[in-house]
């Protein structure tokens, strides 16, 4: 089984709201669908909030300092609508695909998430391809943002995946932002020992960390699974990379 996080950084253009990169969309689609046709492998995708859910969050937070119940509303609404959107564009492709609530089955215990996957099994043995995504959840009477990055980890970790693919606009991690001449391609990163040789900053809406955030919360799910970031603006780049074929991408170990 394999899990897809389609970031929000390719999925639509951070710097504009409401923005989604058609062109690119409809390539990771054709990869996706050609690789469940011709494998049958299961597989789950789960959407970054991008210039939808982080644009409204950040706002909130910059006007409100907080994140309040209209706010929590409103990204749930806008990212489901997102969601519902894609998933339409997957079946118009011809595959299967069913767009599971995030709120509904994901929760915090003590700072710990735990999520219903029983459901997601479900479905899976129905080859139904489940989309989740970034949303905002309640905890302790405060409204906090689950990021699609956690989901993509927790679930890789729960349901034993064989592979967790972050599809970004970059070819992986750099050192340093790749807009410098000088930034360094990491072709391997270790969570344990290699964080702190990474300098990049976030661009446009973001309220999860970026590249970062991504990785330090893989400290607390990596259990061995295959990881992988990849550039998704390439044609063509998933699809490689989820058969396996290398690609300029950068793996992380634990």
């Amino acid at each position: 089984m394999i899990i897809v996080k389609l970031g929000g950084s390719v999925l639509t253009d951070k710097t504009k709201p409401f923005t989604i990169r058609y062109a690119t969309l409809m390539n990771l689609i054709s990869d996706i669908r050609k690789y469940i046709n011709e494998t049958k492998n299961a597989m789950i995708i789960v959407l970054g909030g991008g210039s939808f859910g982080h644009f409204i969050v950040s706002k909130c937070i910059e006007d409100k300092g907080f994140i309040d119940e209209y706010c929590a509303s409103l990204t749930s609404n806008v990212m489901n609508e997102l969601a519902l959107h894609i998933s339409r564009l997957f079946n118009i492709s011809g595959l299967s695909t069913m767009v599971f609530t995030t709120h509904s089955i994901f929760t915090y215990d003590n700072y710990e998430l735990k999520g219903d996957t029983k459901i997601i099994n479900h479905y899976l043995k129905q080859q139904i391809v489940p989309i989740l995504y970034g949303d905002v959840i309640l905890y302790k009477g405060r409204f906090k943002v689950l990021s699609g990055d956690e989901i993509s980890w927790y679930l890789a970790s729960i349901l034993n995946a064989d592979k967790l693919i972050f599809v970004t606009d970059v070819d992986g991690v750099y050192d340093r932002h790749p807009r410098y001449p000088n930034a360094r391609h990491l072709p391997l990163i270790s969570l344990s020992k290699d964080l702190n040789k990474i300098r990049i900053e976030t661009r446009g809406y973001d309220v999860t960390g970026g590249i970062i955030g991504k990785l330090k919360i893989g400290l607390r799910y990596h259990r061995g699974f295959e990881v992988l970031i990849i550039n998704g603006l390439i044609k063509g780049n998933l699809y490689k990379a989820l058969i396996g074929e290398k690609i300029k991408a950068t793996k992380v170990i634990p």
